[in-house]
């Protein structure tokens, strides 16, 4: 996030701490206040996809990943859940990689392609040696105290447009040791209580908002339970269709 060209920056996003409470401000708004370094720095990306393409305009930035090809799945979370381990898998299974971390839905609902690296904690990268051999020759980097590896799975066209697909399901991952991979539906005031918890941010223009329920009401959300790929790679193309 280093430049050398002499610009000037379009915003600033600043951060501090006020007692136990991370605050994090873009110019001279707040724009939440976080409990945990973690939240804060999802925070800090979710403003960063915000501003960095004004015409987007999100009506939401969901804390989650993409993949997909013509039916696009959102696996959404919180941190250590597994879905970014499960994002790796589903890329190197055949499915486009389309994001991790942030996925932002436009005024469409459409979820838009951020493609950055998908951001790998020690604990996953024997889960992900065979699928990807060129892991432990990527640099490591420390992100909020631990060990983390930022792995690039697939190639962006670069079109100046972001890309953009209608999301054919939300999947919900929580990887559990011992535990055989199991996809359960559930009711949309699951979902949206799920994506609050994960830390999405969401516009709270009343139109906007009531949008939004509608689209989480139609798609097809999914709780999903793993401890293997093996296991819940299939899961997750079976939610797609594919």
């Amino acid at each position: 996030m280093e430049t050398r060209a002499d610009v000037r920056p379009e915003i600033t996003i600043s951060i501090w701490k006020n007692r136990s409470w991370y605050v994090i401000a873009c110019g001279s708004d707040v724009v939440s206040t976080e409990p945990t370094a973690g939240d804060a720095l999802t925070s800090i990306l979710q403003t960063m996809v915000r501003h960095s393409f004004p015409a987007l305009d999100p009506i939401a930035v969901l804390h989650a990943s993409a993949v997909g090809d013509d039916r696009i799945a959102v696996l959404a979370g919180e941190a250590g859940s597994g879905k970014s381990t499960l994002t790796a898998g589903l890329a190197r299974s055949g499915l486009t990689y389309w994001g991790d971390d942030s996925v932002p839905l436009d005024t469409d609902l459409n979820a838009v392609a951020m493609p950055l690296g998908i951001c790998l904690k020690a604990g996953s990268w024997p889960a992900l040696a065979l699928l990807y051999p060129e892991l432990e020759q990527l640099p490591v980097y420390r992100r909020i105290g631990r060990d983390v590896r930022y792995l690039f799975p697939g190639d962006f066209d670069g079109d100046r447009m972001p890309r953009r697909s209608p999301v054919t399901c939300l999947v919900f991952p929580r990887y559990q040791r011992a535990h055989d991979a199991m996809l359960e539906a559930f009711s949309p005031i699951e979902a949206i209580r799920r994506l609050v918890q994960a830390g999405a941010w969401v516009s709270f223009d009343p139109d906007r908002l009531a949008l939004l329920v509608e689209w989480v009401r139609r798609t097809p959300a999914y709780a999903l339970s793993f401890d293997s790929l093996e296991g819940a790679v299939p899961l997750v193309r079976q939610s797609l269709g594919t």
